[in-house]
């Protein structure tokens, strides 16, 4: 049933259903495998398919039209995105390992490279619950074999969560690690050392990106600012920062003055002040103020324009703000 939801509910959440598999066979004993193997192949799709049908309307007339218009519709290309310096709409199949590299803490990354570490070193006694781990990491990168590799880590978060329990196994590996050395004697000095210096790394972390997680990369990759700077990856994908942005100009415009807003990418959250709908320009050089998001596409800014106000996610800039004293007519 469960399976049934996810996978109408979004077509790339199919791959529930291996991640469900090899969670069957890993946990199963080994005397009852293939029974498990025969009923979940039997029992499985029956149901998943069973429950999309009944609770899927569309379904019900003409049910292999239907399904071919919603694939149709997801098989469209995407909006063109910057990905290591270029932009393009067909990134590589390893596109989601690199923003998932990309938008781990650093500390967090150091975690999980110690769950490996622990992984390969206890390989016979950890073995199920490192392939779960692994398998709940690894099998939704899957969907970089569908249309849809964009939007950074958006369709890969069971990754996300899996990685995030492999760093909280790497944290007990390294206080296991302590407590087997110097700290033999004091493994509460362990636990609160190391854990208590990992939850102030991640508190510093989210405090300095605040309110814009959404916009965080680790020190890997410098940060907001390294990522603007080579155009790595994608930056205020999803409007953050354009409120204010369009709070600077409606406290600052004059009555009557003309607004340039198709640099904004995300422009259905531009809304400004009442005022200023009447005047909104259709080229920069009509305009008194121009709002871009640099980061996802070009603008032609005037060379007579002044950069009078950023907003930044730890440097990188999301949306920036121009005036302009002169305006064409």
């Amino acid at each position: 049933v469960v399976l049934g939801l996810a996978v109408f509910s979004r077509f790339v959440s199919a791959l529930l259903a291996p991640l469900i598999g090899v969670t069957l066979l890993i946990l199963a004993p080994a005397r009852l495998r293939v029974r498990t193997i025969v009923l979940g192949l039997t029992i499985l799709p029956v149901v998943a398919l069973a429950t999309g049908f009944l609770l899927w309307p569309r379904l019900w007339v003409d049910p292999a039209g239907h399904m071919s218009e919603a694939w149709a519709r997801l098989s469209k290309a995407h909006s063109a995105e910057p990905f290591l310096g270029k932009v393009t709409t067909s990134p590589p199949r390893w596109y989601f390992l690199a923003y998932l590299g990309a938008t781990a803490p650093l500390g967090v990354l150091v975690t999980v490279a110690a769950f490996v570490a622990r992984a390969a070193w206890r390989r016979g006694r950890e073995w199920r619950a490192t392939a779960i781990a692994l398998a709940l990491f690894v099998i939704p990168l899957g969907v970089a074999f569908s249309p849809v590799r964009q939007d950074g880590v958006r369709y890969v978060m069971p990754s996300v969560v899996a990685l995030a329990l492999m760093g909280g196994a790497g944290v007990d590996a390294l206080i296991g690690a302590a407590t087997r050395g110097p700290l033999a004697r004091r493994p509460r000095v362990a636990l609160g050392a190391i854990g208590g210096a990992l939850a102030l790394y991640l508190a510093i972390t989210a405090a300095r990106v605040h309110p814009y997680y959404l916009d965080y990369y680790g020190e890997q990759v410098g940060g907001p600012a390294g990522v603007a700077r080579r155009h790595a990856f994608e930056l205020g994908w999803w409007g953050e920062g354009v409120d204010a942005a369009v709070a600077y100009v409606d406290a600052h415009a004059a009555p009557g003055d003309a607004v340039f807003r198709d640099c904004i990418e995300a422009v259905h959250l531009a809304w400004w002040r009442g005022d200023l709908w009447a005047h909104l320009a259709r080229r920069p050089d009509q305009a008194a103020w121009i709002v871009v998001q640099p980061a996802l596409r070009a603008c032609p800014v005037p060379r007579d324009a002044t950069l009078v106000h950023t907003v930044e996610a730890l440097g990188g800039p999301l949306v920036r703000v121009y005036h302009r004293d002169v305006v064409a007519p």
